[in-house]
């Protein structure tokens, strides 16, 4: 069933990867509200959703109905709500369908999501853009800075509309975009009708894309990252970019989960949530196949897949970076972490450092201090 087909209906297919992507924000949102309800600086968690279908999915292998994005967020920041009645919590969620909405709505009273003194849901029926439009425009004449937003952008096909996002860049908050990056790669020569979106979504010509981008997935990522920088008005040097791509059962690259956030606490709290959710792996490739034939030609060496890191990949990484130290403290040993796009700092601490010992690095104590050793690496 095409992507479009399904997304017609009000209890959508999910696949496999679909399912997973739920987890991912699922857990990111567990912990981003923790971190922020904890914070003095905060008064106001808002999360928006303008594409939220009807909170329900049927799964593809067993038909069951499973929760998607927003009633598992829902159920989430419904907790928090009750365990912190300081904190104000608004979740802002639309959908083109009325149909939808209305499922919504019958589903959230099942799971006794009903309004409280500090946890709302507002449903509306709108465009997508329109919808960003009346928020971005409100949250401009409200410029307290006690409002933390995140904004999770997740359409079926490579539809980003900047206008509207834009204002959420520019503003204390998180960004989540599903960037549907087989949507082009597919479609560039085959669609014609989406030529113009593909040209608003990535600020060029349809000729440019043709001959500079063609099927090159990575061209696509890098472009999008490139808009999301001069979108960013204000210090776009301090603005954390991570992404995460998704793939189908045959290993073909569907699109990629892109967080963006001025807060390096949320930037690590999501690579560590997408590792955890990947178990140890920083997509749902299938490396298995590959796997074991580099194991038969190099041994236990296996090489990094930019597709699919293991946390091997993330050892090689840190003896790149700590190459010839002898004295290398806990805090200063994962630090080079904390900025990398892709690499966690926050989980598998224990498996990163067995893959360090594994590789030569030399392991002592200093009082009760843990101290590395990478000075004699060959």
């Amino acid at each position: 069933m095409s992507n479009k087909k399904n997304n017609s209906l009000v209890v959508s297919n999910s696949c496999p990867h679909t399912m997973l992507k739920f987890q991912l924000i699922e857990k990111y949102v567990a912990r981003w509200s923790k971190v922020l309800s904890a914070s003095k600086l905060c008064e106001w968690l808002i999360f928006i959703d303008p594409m939220s279908n009807s909170g329900i999915y049927r799964d593809s292998n067993t038909n069951a109905e499973i929760e998607g994005t927003t009633l598992r967020v829902a159920n989430i920041l419904k907790d928090e709500a009750t365990k912190n009645p300081n904190i104000k919590i608004l979740m802002l969620v639309n959908d083109i369908s009325q149909s939808k909405i209305n499922r919504l709505k019958i589903e959230s009273t099942v799971r006794e999501l009903q309004d409280t003194d500090n946890f709302k849901i507002v449903t509306s029926c709108e465009d997508k853009c329109d919808f960003l439009k009346s928020i971005g425009k409100n949250l401009k004449q409200n410029r307290k800075s006690t409002i933390h937003t995140l904004l999770f952008y997740d359409p079926y096909d490579a539809d980003i509309d900047w206008e509207v996002i834009e204002p959420f860049i520019n503003r204390w908050g998180e960004v989540i975009i599903n960037h549907f990056i087989s949507d082009p790669v597919r479609g560039l020569s085959q669609a014609k009708d989406k030529l113009l979106v593909y040209e608003r979504t990535y600020k060029t010509t349809s000729e440019q894309l043709r001959n500079e981008f063609s099927s090159d997935p990575s061209e696509y990522r890098e472009r999008l990252r490139e808009i999301i920088r001069v979108k960013r008005n204000y210090k776009p040097d301090e603005y954390f970019i991570s992404g995460f791509p998704f793939f189908n059962r045959v290993n073909g690259l569907l699109y990629e989960i892109v967080h963006l956030t001025s807060h390096q606490k949320g930037f690590n709290l999501f690579k560590s949530s997408a590792w955890e959710t990947f178990n140890g792996h920083s997509s749902n490739k299938n490396r298995k196949a590959d796997d074991d034939q580099l194991t038969l030609m190099l041994g236990d060496y296996l090489p990094g897949d930019s597709s699919c890191y293991t946390i091997q990949n993330i050892a090689d990484f840190l003896i790149h970076e700590h190459r010839g130290k002898d004295k290398v403290f806990i805090p200063e040993l994962y630090k080079p972490l904390e900025y990398h796009e892709i690499f966690p700092s926050g989980c598998f601490k224990k498996e990163i450092k067995d893959f360090l010992l594994a590789k030569g690095v030399k392991k002592s104590r200093l009082g009760r201090k843990e101290v590395y050793d990478f000075s004699n690496l060959e």
